[in-house]
């Protein structure tokens, strides 16, 4: 049958001179207090050693589960029957022995709630609390009509500059510019292999004869202008026909008649005619490239 404490605790003796009368005059008992199962009773005072206290139960001695100075855990015996019972508590090794009564049993039923008492003074106000969260925003209002236009601002400063667009169309070509001043003369090239003979080849393009370059005089000519010799020598201020690569800078005058048409690359040289194939046998095509600019 479960137990429960009806009274905390209450001295056997008339009066607190005949409690300290007793042997121990330190050790303090406060309340006594049953489990809810019966098992344990839970002794709270003051003084009860650093050693394992002796519990006595009317006659019989209790085990102790737990101990401090403070409070004291012990186990009820089995079927303990309801009733009050004497309560000892010996503590050191001097045996000294303090009695308490203790009342052990069922609780009986709670008795009927008594009238309510009158309305207390209202208290002090308490201290504000902490601004709970903001609420969420109610719906918005109809706009009003637009109110007069203020006065213009000052200009405020320029924004950065956009990303570049993208490019637009090709405009129409402009007018070709006045041709630049010709470059250095770059080195004269290989002579190419001769090509083959045409058709013509027992009459033209075949030379036996050893002409000596530059051995003439110069004679009056038009620049450009062919002149075909049969002679081993020819004027200084002609050239055979033979495709050679004349340098722009020592040319100038004569790669503005003929440009890059027979070849060359027009940035630093040009190249002649190459009549070679065409001349008779044993004559030779001249060019004059120093003389009068038609």
């Amino acid at each position: 049958m479960p137990l429960r404490a009806l009274l905390a605790a209450s001295v056997l003796l008339a009066s607190p001179a005949v409690l300290t009368a007793q042997f121990d005059r330190s050790t303090v008992i406060l309340s006594v207090t049953e489990n809810a199962q019966g098992t344990q009773i839970t002794i709270t005072g003051d003084h009860f050693g650093n050693h394992t206290p002796k519990v006595y139960f009317g006659a019989t001695e209790l085990a102790v589960a737990a101990h401090s100075e403070t409070s004291i855990t012990a186990d009820l015996p089995a079927n303990v029957a309801a009733g009050s019972y004497l309560l000892g508590i010996e503590s050191g090794h001097e045996q000294r022995f303090v009695p308490f009564s203790v009342a052990v049993g069922q609780v009986g039923p709670a008795g009927p709630a008594g009238p309510a008492g009158a309305t207390g003074a209202r208290g002090p106000a308490g201290p504000q609390g902490t601004t709970g969260p903001q609420g969420a925003a109610g719906p918005a209002g109809q706009t009003g009509p637009a109110g007069p236009a203020g006065p213009a601002g000052n200009t405020g400063p320029a924004g950065p500059a956009g990303p570049t667009g993208a490019a637009g169309p090709t405009g129409p070509a402009g007018a070709t510019g006045a041709t630049g001043p010709a470059g250095p003369e770059g080195p004269q090239g290989v002579p190419g292999p001769t090509g083959p003979p045409g058709n013509l080849a027992a009459v033209f393009g075949t030379n036996n004869i050893n002409f000596l370059t530059n051995s003439g005089g110069s004679a009056q000519c038009n620049l450009g202008s062919i002149l075909l010799s049969a002679s081993v020598v020819y004027p200084a201020n002609y050239l055979p026909a033979d495709g050679r690569i004349l340098a722009i800078q020592s040319n100038a005058a004569l790669f503005s008649l003929l440009g890059t048409d027979y070849g060359g690359n027009g940035i630093s040289n040009f190249a002649l005619p190459d009549l070679r194939p065409a001349a008779p046998n044993n004559t030779q095509y001249l060019i004059c490239v120093s003389g009068i600019f038609p």
